[in-house]
C-alpha cells in the first residue's frame, strides 16, 4: 500500500467516512469526485438557526427527507460558482451542515474570500425567502492539499463557539477572526454596576449599560458559553429585583424566566438576546414611571444618597420626614422591595467597591467615607454583604485589571 493510500484511508475514517463509500480505494476514484492531493480546499460549517430547526422538528420522516433534499440542493447550487465547487456535503450533527469546497488555485486568498462571501450572501437571501430564516457560516482556513482538510475542519468548528457574536445571516473566516488566548473579565464588573442600577431603578444608566455590555462582548470576541452566562445573569438579577412586586411584573418575570430556560432555543445570536431584554426592560421601566415612588420614599432616597457617609438610620430619616418609623419601614418594603437597612447597606457597598478598585485608600478611610467609623465594622459589613473581605475584593480586581 503506497503512502497516498495509507493517508487516504486514515483521513476517510476521521472525517469523510459518512459519505465516501468503501469502494473508493484509490487516488483515481477520489479524483473523480474532485479530491486531489494537490488541490486547494476550505471547509464551511453552517449552523442552522432556530427558524429552520423549528420548521423541521416533528416533521414526518418522509417530509423531512424531501425537505433535506431541497435544502441541501440550495446549499450545493449556491456554492457551485466560478472557481468554487462543492466536494462533500456532510450532515455530521443534527442542526449543522459541513461543506468541503474545492477552490481555484489561480486566485489569491482575498479574491477567493470575496467569492465565497458572495456565495454565502446569495444563499442567505434564498433561505430567508424560502424559510424566513437563515444560517451562520464559519469558514476554516484554505489548505493546499487533500490531507490538510482536517485542519480547516477543526478551525471551522472552533469558530462555531462564537456564533452568537457572528450572527444569523453572517459568515466569517478563521484567519480574519481574532480569538484571544486570554478572556476579558470586564463584563463581570458591568454585572455589578447593573445590579446597583437596578436597586436604584436607574433606568437611563441601565439602558446605557446594556448597550455597553453588548458591544463589549463583541469587541472582546466572547464565546457562546460566556455570552450565555452573562445574559442569563442579567435576566436572573432582573427577576430577583422584580420578585417582590410579582403582581405588577408577573408577565415580565415569566418572559425573563423563559429566556433563561429556553435560551438556546429562543435566540440565534446576540442581537436576538439583546432585543428580547430591551423589550422587557422598556415595559418594566414604563410601569415604574407610571407608578412613581411616593413623595416620602423619594425624599428618603434623597437623604440616603446625600448622607450615606453619615450615621443615618431608619429613625433618623423618619424623623426628618416627620413620619413614624413603622410607616417608613412599610413604605420602603412595599415600594422599593427592600427594607431600609438592606437598601442603605447595598448603596454603601456599591460606593465601597468603587473606592476599593479606583483608589489606594486604606480600609479605615473607605469605611469612614461610607458611614462606618471603624475598619473592623466596615470589614464585617462588607464580608456579610459580599461574601469576601474588602482586601480580597481589591486584590482580585487588581489581579484581573
Amino acid at each position: 500500500m503506497n503512502d497516498f493510500e495509507q493517508q487516504r484511508q486514515q483521513y476517510v475514517m476521521n472525517l469523510l467516512s459518512e459519505i465516501l463509500p468503501e469502494n473508493l480505494k484509490n487516488e483515481t476514484q477520489l479524483s473523480q469526485i474532485g479530491l486531489h492531493e494537490s488541490g486547494t480546499y476550505i471547509v464551511l460549517q453552517l449552523t442552522l438557526t432556530n427558524g429552520i430547526t423549528r420548521l423541521i422538528s416533528g416533521m414526518p420522516e418522509n417530509s423531512l427527507t424531501v425537505w433535506k433534499n431541497t435544502f441541501h440542493q440550495h446549499l450545493l447550487n449556491t456554492f457551485t460558482y466560478s472557481g468554487i465547487k462543492p466536494v462533500c456535503l456532510l450532515n455530521l450533527q443534527p442542526f449543522n451542515r459541513t461543506l468541503i469546497l474545492s477552490v481555484s488555485n489561480a486566485l489569491p486568498p482575498n479574491s477567493l474570500k470575496q467569492q465565497l462571501q458572495t456565495c454565502f450572501n446569495e444563499m442567505h437571501k434564498t433561505l430567508i425567502k424560502t424559510y424566513s430564516a437563515s444560517v451562520i457560516g464559519c469558514f476554516g482556513s484554505f489548505v493546499t492539499n487533500f490531507f490538510s482538510i482536517g485542519s480547516s475542519y477543526k478551525k471551522s468548528r472552533k469558530l462555531q463557539e462564537y456564533t452568537f457574536i457572528i450572527g444569523q445571516g453572517h459568515c466569517t473566516f478563521f484567519d480574519d477572526f481574532s480569538i484571544h488566548d486570554d478572556y476579558s473579565l470586564i463584563e463581570y464588573s458591568y454585572i455589578q454596576k447593573f445590579e446597583t442600577f437596578l436597586q436604584h431603578r436607574d433606568w437611563i444608566n441601565i439602558y446605557k449599560l446594556i448597550d455597553t455590555i453588548k458591544w463589549s462582548l463583541i469587541t472582546n470576541t466572547t464565546n457562546n458559553s460566556k455570552t450565555i452566562y452573562i445574559y442569563k445573569e442579567i435576566y436572573a438579577l432582573t427577576i430577583r429585583h422584580l420578585f417582590n412586586q410579582m403582581s405588577v411584573y408577573q408577565d415580565d418575570i415569566k418572559l425573563l424566566n423563559e429566556g433563561i430556560i429556553m435560551f438556546e432555543h429562543l435566540f440565534n445570536d446576540l442581537h436576538d438576546v439583546h432585543a428580547y431584554y430591551l423589550e422587557i426592560l422598556q415595559n418594566i421601566s414604563q410601569v415604574d414611571m407610571d407608578t412613581p415612588y411616593s413623595l416620602h420614599i423619594k425624599k428618603a432616597l434623597h437623604i440616603i444618597h446625600m448622607e450615606y457617609m453619615q450615621a443615618i438610620s431608619l429613625n433618623y430619616v423618619a424623623d426628618a420626614l416627620n413620619i413614624s418609623t413603622a410607616y417608613l419601614s412599610r413604605l420602603f418594603k412595599n415600594e422599593v422591595g427592600l427594607n431600609f437597612k438592606t437598601y442603605l447597606t447595598n448603596y454603601r457597598m456599591g460606593i465601597a467597591k468603587q473606592l476599593l478598585t479606583a483608589t489606594t485608600h486604606d480600609l479605615l478611610t473607605i469605611g469612614i467615607n461610607i458611614g462606618y467609623p471603624t475598619a473592623t465594622q466596615f470589614i464585617r459589613v462588607f464580608k456579610s454583604s459580599e461574601g469576601i473581605t474588602p482586601t480580597e475584593y481589591r486584590n482580585y480586581h487588581r489581579s484581573t485589571s
